[in-house]
Parts: C-alpha cells; structure tokens; sequence
C-alpha cells in the first residue's frame, strides 16, 4: 500500500509535550473517514481530519454560525483538512470531539476545543459562534486555527509549510 509522504519544508522547531509524537509518514490513504491523526511536525502538533461524506454539508451549515468564515484548505485530492492544533488565542494544545448530538437536540458535527479558552472550533478550523451547534453551549469570539499551507504534489505526496502558529 502506497504511503502519503508529508514532505516537511521550512517548519521552525518548538515545543508541545502534550501532542502525540507520530512520524511524518502516514498513511493517510488509509485513514477511515471521521478519523483524525495528531501529528508532530518538527515540534508542532498538526491534527489531520479525513472528511466524511456529512462533513462539508455539516460545514455549509455552519457558515452562518462562525465568526469567520474562511476554512482551511481542504486537500480534495485526499480527502483531509489539516490545521495547527494550538488555539489562536490561549495557545492551548486542543483536542479533538467527535460529532455527537446534545440531549437539547442540537448538534455538534465535531471539531477541536480549546480547554483553556472554552472555544469550539470546527473540523476546517473556524470559532462557532453559536451556542446551538457548539459542543459546551459556550461560545467565545477567538481567530479561526491558523493552517499550514498545502500543496498537493500529485501521486501520495503533499508538502506542508510552516505558516506559523
């Protein structure tokens, strides 16, 4: 089986204990959708999330709830968004939340959350302003996740630049 080769240019190095260490070769290919993949790139960690089929509807719903509405690059070619996994704000390492629905019926299509700012993002990266689709019904105006820039090389490659977090 082929692997995805993340092609590392130009990253500074840093520290992030909490992240989980994971080689830059992952098969992403592999990935199931809804799965997402911690990475550690030269000391910064990297969450990669394989979209699934609901995901880029959930998104399309979700633009009237977001402070900002510029999503990450989405990486069609293999199905991933990838986004710094550090809050824009309170430098947190985030984590992950898998969608769920709210015993008040409402739902949250999953995303990563800042434990020290209490802020819900979505799986592109965006602050949720509203508290209906939030997965804690708090809801707090952060920048958006910073990403790194992607460029899709053809075959299983794809390099990652620094874009600074």
């Amino acid at each position: 089986m082929d692997k995805l080769a993340f092609l590392i240019a130009g990253l500074c190095c840093s520290m992030f204990s909490t992240a989980e260490e994971i080689s830059p070769k992952e098969d992403i290919k592999s990935m199931k959708p809804g799965e997402v993949v911690l990475l550690k790139v030269h000391g910064k960690p990297l969450y990669v999330y394989k979209v699934t089929d609901n995901d880029l509807n959930n998104l399309g719903a979700l633009d009237n709830h977001v402070y900002d509405s510029k999503r990450a690059p989405f990486v069609r070619e293999i199905g991933v968004f990838a986004v710094w996994a550090i809050s824009t704000k309170s430098r947190c390492v985030l984590r992950y939340m898998a969608p769920k629905e709210k015993s008040s019926g409402n739902s949250w299509f999953g995303g990563y959350y800042d434990p020290c700012g209490d802020v819900n993002y979505d799986i592109s990266g965006r602050v949720i302003k509203t508290i209906d689709f939030t997965m804690n019904n708090y809801a707090m105006e952060y920048p958006n996740l910073s990403y790194p820039k992607i460029k899709y090389t053809g075959g299983t490659e794809i390099e990652i630049y620094n874009s600074g977090i």
